[in-house]
């Protein structure tokens, strides 16, 4: 019997081959990495585990992917009403000032909250649409531990954003 650091058993397990779904499921992981996904009783009797999470009549499923998000910008969230602003007023009005006025410990806030509220919801990896400092949303990154592709912020328009062209291309 091959020891494991963990073995999570779900009603349902949904896989990213065939079978698609396995009821009453298990998945074993030694290291960080997943080394089987099976039916529960093949895996409770081919491995052995420092720890046994049981979770019932729940679904264990891949972590999801957010493909378009503005981790800096999550102290916006359910300020604007699309009816009192619209594009590109939100932008103009909004979200340039916004940015501009942002502190590196705000923006590392922001992405602190907005990368944990991620993985607390399934998500696993995502994709920065534009962070106006992203040193400070790797930082989050790395403190959580989850994957992103990271993309600075390119604007042109406002006060903190206008840079010579030798400043860009060294």
């Amino acid at each position: 019997m091959e020891s494991v650091d963990l073995i999570i058993r779900a009603k349902y397990v949904i896989t990213m081959g065939n079978p698609l779904v396995i009821e009453d499921g298990a998945v074993a992981i030694k290291d960080g990495v997943i080394v089987s996904v099976d039916r529960a009783d093949r895996v409770m009797s081919n491995f052995k585990a420092e720890e046994i999470i049981e979770r019932g009549k729940h679904i264990l499923m891949p972590g999801l992917i957010d493909a378009h998000t503005h981790t800096q910008q999550v102290f916006l969230r359910s300020f604007v009403n699309d009816r009192r602003l619209s594009l590109p007023q939100i932008w103009t009005k909004l979200l340039i000032p916004f940015e501009d006025l942002l502190t590196d410990d705000l923006a590392y806030l922001s992405s602190l909250v907005s990368v944990v509220g991620m993985v607390k919801n399934g998500i696993t990896t995502f994709i920065e649409a534009g962070a106006p400092k992203p040193l400070e949303l790797i930082r989050a990154v790395n403190e959580v531990g989850i994957r992103g592709i990271i993309t600075p912020s390119t604007f042109d328009i406002g006060e903190n954003k206008l840079l010579d062209t030798k400043e860009v291309i060294p």
